[in-house]
C-alpha cells in the first residue's frame, strides 16, 4: 500500500487540508517563501 505526500506552504493549512484528504495523504509544510 503506497500513501500519497502533499507539500505546502503553510503549516496552519497542514491540518485542515490533512482532515479532508484523510488518512491516504501525508501533508508536510516547507515553512517557506
Amino acid at each position: 500500500m503506497s500513501k500519497n505526500v502533499l507539500i505546502v506552504e503553510s503549516p496552519a493549512k497542514v491540518a485542515t487540508i490533512s482532515k479532508v484528504l484523510g488518512k491516504d495523504y501525508t501533508v508536510l509544510a516547507t515553512y517557506g517563501h
